[in-house]
């Protein structure tokens, strides 16, 4: 996944499921199957194929294969990494409530000093862009991969750059985060998602990396369990359940679950 963006949201579905009905459904015409018994024509149609039979006349019209795969229910979205499923104008609005600034020459976002204004020499408040529309969308393709075949980069390095660019505005935004991501996928009809994301992270570190980066690692689980312990890592499950209950029942609230 990686962020979206209003202006060119596209809805990403399985062709596969789309194939699945269209070739599980029986042929519609009755020179495919001959003469057929009077009551073997008189039968109703199967729900496989009326969808087919609907699929081949709205082939040609984009409108309605939109409409048409956003209202197909979806089994499952694996694998999704939280901080780039969600939309660039998230993320610039979260930047401009935060005082966050941007650094003139890669887009990418910084904290300032403690009350401290932006370097006018090198920075611009992300607040700007809420009233700067050619700087909103420079940041939106700068933190999406909306026009990236413009920015003189390959696809892979646009993609992956991308996320140190925008990565201070995902700080203490979990709960809101989750909201975005699980309202979108209700509107999509996704019955399931697997949400990828570090819950004991700060804006000066993960605290199980900095943990895991003291502690190393000697080629004995055993002994490198041992010293994981000895340094807090337990600490560090206990600080992200509770922030992952947290983002949780902030995301119920945002989304009236309750």
């Amino acid at each position: 996944m990686f962020p979206r963006h209003s202006s060119t949201r596209m809805f990403m579905t399985s062709v596969r499921a789309v194939v699945f009905l269209l070739l599980c459904a029986p042929a519609m015409t009755a020179q495919s199957f001959g003469p057929q018994p009077a009551a073997t024509r008189s039968a109703p149609e199967s729900s496989e194929e009326k969808t087919a039979r609907y699929f081949e006349t709205i082939r040609k019209s984009p409108a309605q294969l939109w409409k048409f795969l956003l209202k197909m229910p979806k089994g499952a979205d694996l694998h999704n990494h939280l901080s780039g499923a969600i939309y660039a104008e998230s993320y610039i609005q979260w930047a401009a409530e935060k005082g966050l600034c941007v650094n003139n020459e890669n887009m990418a976002l910084k904290i300032p000093p403690s009350k401290s204004a932006c370097d006018p020499n090198s920075q611009r408040p992300a607040s700007a862009a809420l009233t700067n529309s050619v700087f909103y969308q420079q940041l939106i393709d700068a933190w999406s991969m909306r026009n990236w075949e413009l920015s003189g980069d390959s696809g892979h390095d646009h993609f992956f750059n991308a996320f140190f660019k925008f990565g201070p505005a995902t700080y203490d935004q979990m709960g809101p985060m989750m909201a975005e991501a699980a309202s979108r996928a209700a509107h999509g009809h996704v019955l399931y998602m697997e949400l990828m994301l570090t819950p004991d992270g700060v804006p000066d570190g993960v605290v199980s990396s900095k943990i895991g980066d003291s502690v190393g690692w000697n080629d004995d689980p055993k002994s490198t369990l041992e010293k994981l312990k000895a340094n807090g890592i337990a600490r560090a499950a206990e600080t992200a359940i509770s922030n992952l209950r947290a983002a949780e029942a902030q995301k119920n609230q945002l989304l009236k679950c309750d």
